[in-house]
Protein backbone atom coordinates (compact mmCIF):
# COMPACT_ATOMS: atom_id res chain seq x y z
CA UNK A 1 0.00 0.00 0.00
CA UNK A 2 1.52 3.33 -0.96
CA UNK A 3 2.18 5.86 1.81
CA UNK A 4 -0.52 8.35 0.71
CA UNK A 5 -3.20 5.66 0.65
CA UNK A 6 -1.97 4.28 3.96
CA UNK A 7 -2.05 7.76 5.51
CA UNK A 8 -5.66 8.19 4.33
CA UNK A 9 -6.48 4.77 5.77
CA UNK A 10 -5.06 5.80 9.17
CA UNK A 11 -6.75 9.19 9.02
CA UNK A 12 -10.11 7.50 8.39
CA UNK A 13 -9.84 5.89 11.84
CA UNK A 14 -9.24 9.23 13.58
CA UNK A 15 -11.56 11.65 11.81
CA UNK A 16 -14.93 11.88 13.56
CA UNK A 17 -14.19 9.05 15.97
CA UNK A 18 -12.82 8.50 19.45
CA UNK A 19 -9.39 7.50 18.07
CA UNK A 20 -6.84 10.33 18.16
CA UNK A 21 -3.82 8.59 16.67
CA UNK A 22 -3.17 5.67 14.36
CA UNK A 23 0.17 4.03 13.58
CA UNK A 24 0.98 1.26 11.14
CA UNK A 25 3.84 -1.07 12.13
CA UNK A 26 5.05 -2.80 8.95
CA UNK A 27 6.54 -6.28 8.92
CA UNK A 28 10.03 -6.30 7.41
CA UNK A 29 10.91 -9.77 6.23
CA UNK A 30 14.32 -11.07 7.13
CA UNK A 31 16.04 -12.87 9.91
CA UNK A 32 14.78 -11.90 12.38
CA UNK A 33 11.49 -10.43 11.18
CA UNK A 34 11.08 -6.88 12.49
CA UNK A 35 8.10 -4.53 12.77
CA UNK A 36 9.07 -0.94 11.97
CA UNK A 37 7.10 2.28 12.00
CA UNK A 38 5.74 2.76 8.47
CA UNK A 39 3.48 5.78 8.92
CA UNK A 40 1.43 7.46 11.63
CA UNK A 41 -1.41 9.95 11.85
CA UNK A 42 -2.38 12.18 14.78
CA UNK A 43 -5.73 13.98 14.78
CA UNK A 44 -5.02 17.68 15.30
CA UNK A 45 -5.55 18.72 18.92
CA UNK A 46 -4.98 22.20 20.28
CA UNK A 47 -2.49 22.55 23.18
CA UNK A 48 -5.24 23.83 25.52
CA UNK A 49 -7.13 20.59 24.91
CA UNK A 50 -4.06 18.68 26.03
CA UNK A 51 -3.80 20.76 29.20
CA UNK A 52 -7.45 20.08 30.00
CA UNK A 53 -6.90 16.35 29.50
CA UNK A 54 -3.70 16.19 31.56
CA UNK A 55 -5.18 18.33 34.34
CA UNK A 56 -8.30 16.14 34.54
CA UNK A 57 -6.11 13.01 34.62
CA UNK A 58 -4.15 14.47 37.52
CA UNK A 59 -6.80 16.41 39.45
CA UNK A 60 -10.05 14.81 38.34
CA UNK A 61 -13.13 16.96 37.88
CA UNK A 62 -12.38 19.01 41.02
CA UNK A 63 -9.89 21.16 39.11
CA UNK A 64 -10.39 24.93 39.30
CA UNK A 65 -10.60 26.52 35.83
CA UNK A 66 -8.12 29.21 36.86
CA UNK A 67 -5.40 26.54 37.04
CA UNK A 68 -5.37 25.89 33.30
CA UNK A 69 -3.82 29.12 31.98
CA UNK A 70 -1.04 28.97 34.59
CA UNK A 71 -0.30 25.36 33.79
CA UNK A 72 -0.41 26.00 30.06
CA UNK A 73 2.06 28.87 30.38
CA UNK A 74 4.48 26.92 32.53
CA UNK A 75 4.35 23.73 30.49
CA UNK A 76 4.50 25.28 27.02
CA UNK A 77 6.22 28.55 27.98
CA UNK A 78 5.21 30.00 24.61
CA UNK A 79 7.86 27.95 22.81
CA UNK A 80 5.85 25.06 21.51
CA UNK A 81 2.24 24.53 20.56
CA UNK A 82 2.75 20.80 20.29
CA UNK A 83 0.21 18.54 21.92
CA UNK A 84 1.94 15.89 24.09
CA UNK A 85 0.36 13.13 21.97
CA UNK A 86 2.09 14.53 18.85
CA UNK A 87 5.41 14.33 20.66
CA UNK A 88 4.80 10.80 21.97
CA UNK A 89 3.70 9.52 18.56
CA UNK A 90 6.71 11.16 16.90
CA UNK A 91 8.94 9.42 19.45
CA UNK A 92 7.32 6.08 18.56
CA UNK A 93 8.73 6.38 15.04
CA UNK A 94 12.18 5.35 16.32
CA UNK A 95 10.90 2.07 17.79
CA UNK A 96 11.05 -1.37 16.26
CA UNK A 97 9.82 -4.72 17.50
CA UNK A 98 11.15 -8.20 16.79
CA UNK A 99 8.55 -10.74 15.69
CA UNK A 100 6.95 -12.17 18.86
CA UNK A 101 8.66 -9.67 21.20
CA UNK A 102 7.06 -6.70 22.90
CA UNK A 103 3.32 -6.25 22.68
CA UNK A 104 3.39 -5.16 19.02
CA UNK A 105 5.56 -8.15 18.09
CA UNK A 106 3.31 -10.52 20.05
CA UNK A 107 0.18 -9.22 18.31
CA UNK A 108 1.83 -9.83 14.93
CA UNK A 109 3.02 -13.29 15.92
CA UNK A 110 -0.23 -14.52 17.51
CA UNK A 111 -2.65 -12.77 15.17
CA UNK A 112 -4.71 -11.73 18.23
CA UNK A 113 -5.64 -8.14 18.96
CA UNK A 114 -4.70 -6.39 22.20
CA UNK A 115 -7.00 -3.84 23.88
CA UNK A 116 -5.51 -1.96 26.86
CA UNK A 117 -6.98 0.84 28.97
CA UNK A 118 -5.36 3.13 31.50
CA UNK A 119 -7.17 1.12 34.18
CA UNK A 120 -5.43 -2.05 32.95
CA UNK A 121 -2.05 -0.30 33.14
CA UNK A 122 -2.67 1.03 36.65
CA UNK A 123 -3.72 -2.44 37.79
CA UNK A 124 -0.61 -4.05 36.27
CA UNK A 125 1.73 -1.47 37.79
CA UNK A 126 0.03 -1.84 41.18
CA UNK A 127 0.52 -5.61 40.97
CA UNK A 128 4.21 -5.17 40.17
CA UNK A 129 4.06 -6.13 36.50
CA UNK A 130 6.24 -4.28 34.05
CA UNK A 131 4.45 -2.15 31.49
CA UNK A 132 6.01 -1.20 28.14
CA UNK A 133 7.75 2.15 28.67
CA UNK A 134 6.34 3.62 25.46
CA UNK A 135 2.82 2.89 26.74
CA UNK A 136 3.52 4.70 30.00
CA UNK A 137 4.48 7.75 27.95
CA UNK A 138 1.32 7.46 25.86
CA UNK A 139 -0.90 7.20 28.93
CA UNK A 140 0.95 10.09 30.62
CA UNK A 141 0.21 12.21 27.51
CA UNK A 142 -3.52 11.61 27.97
CA UNK A 143 -4.19 8.41 26.03
CA UNK A 144 -6.67 6.23 27.91
CA UNK A 145 -7.11 3.32 25.48
CA UNK A 146 -4.69 1.59 23.12
CA UNK A 147 -5.84 -0.97 20.56
CA UNK A 148 -3.44 -3.13 18.54
CA UNK A 149 -4.94 -5.01 15.59
CA UNK A 150 -3.00 -7.50 13.46
CA UNK A 151 -3.27 -6.75 9.71
CA UNK A 152 -1.42 -9.83 8.60
CA UNK A 153 0.67 -10.45 6.62
CA UNK A 154 1.39 -6.71 6.37
CA UNK A 155 1.79 -5.58 9.98
CA UNK A 156 -0.04 -4.20 13.02
CA UNK A 157 -2.38 -1.22 13.37
CA UNK A 158 -2.13 0.73 16.64
CA UNK A 159 -4.88 3.15 17.67
CA UNK A 160 -4.99 5.49 20.68
CA UNK A 161 -7.93 7.29 22.28
CA UNK A 162 -8.34 10.04 24.87
CA UNK A 163 -11.37 8.14 26.14
CA UNK A 164 -11.42 4.94 28.16
CA UNK A 165 -13.13 2.49 25.84
CA UNK A 166 -14.22 -0.91 27.03
CA UNK A 167 -13.14 -3.40 24.40
CA UNK A 168 -14.13 -6.92 23.60
CA UNK A 169 -12.40 -9.18 26.11
CA UNK A 170 -13.08 -12.48 24.40
CA UNK A 171 -10.65 -15.31 23.73
CA UNK A 172 -8.96 -13.36 20.91
CA UNK A 173 -7.74 -10.53 23.15
CA UNK A 174 -4.52 -10.31 25.12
Amino acid sequence: METTALMQFLRSFCDNSCWKFAVFWKVRLGSPMILNWEVGYVHHLRPIESMEIIAKNIFGNTMDDTFLPQCEASMYDGRSGEHPINLVVADMSRLQYAWGEGVVGEVACTGCHCWVTIEDILTCVAMGYKCPEEWLLQFAAGIKTILLVPLLPHGVLQLGSLEEISGYRGSGSN
